[in-house]
C-alpha cells in the first residue's frame, strides 16, 4: 500500500484496496483448489504456487510503478500463494511416509504459514 502511493501509481483510497484484492483472489482460489487437488499432486501444487509467486515478484521488480500492473500482481499473488499454505501440512508425509501428522506438528506448521503471511 505504502508502495503504490509513493511511487504514484495509486491514490491512498485506491491502494488501501490491493490487499483486499489478493486476500479475495487467494479465498477464492483456496474454495477453487479443493477439487483440483483430488486431480493435481500436492507436489504440483507447490511447485506451482512457488513457481507462480516468483515470477509475479520478477514482473513486479520490473514493472513497479504502471498501476495496471500493481493490480495484476495482488492478484496472480493471492491466486499462487493460496494452495501453499495447506499443502504445506502434506510435506511430513512425504518425508516420512506412512507416519502421521500430529496435532502439535500441524500446528506448528500453521503458526509457521501465518508468520510468513
Amino acid at each position: 500500500v505504502t508502495y503504490a502511493i509513493e511511487a504514484g501509481a495509486a491514490t491512498a483510497q485506491r491502494a488501501a484496496l490491493f490487499p483486499a484484492v489478493f486476500w479475495a483472489a487467494s479465498s477464492l482460489t483456496r474454495i477453487g483448489a479443493v477439487p483440483v487437488a483430488r486431480y493435481v499432486s500436492t507436489g504440483h501444487l507447490l511447485i506451482g504456487g512457488i513457481s507462480g509467486a516468483i515470477v509475479c515478484s520478477a514482473l513486479f521488480a520490473l514493472l513497479q510503478s504502471w498501476a495496471p500492473m500493481l493490480w495484476i500482481i495482488s492478484i496472480s499473488l493471492g491466486f499462487f500463494s493460496a494452495p501453499l499454505s495447506p499443502a504445506i501440512l502434506t510435506v511430513p508425509s512425504y518425508l516420512h511416509p506412512g507416519q502421521e501428522l500430529t496435532g502439535q506438528e500441524a500446528s506448528v506448521a500453521l503458526i509457521g504459514v501465518a508468520l510468513g503471511e
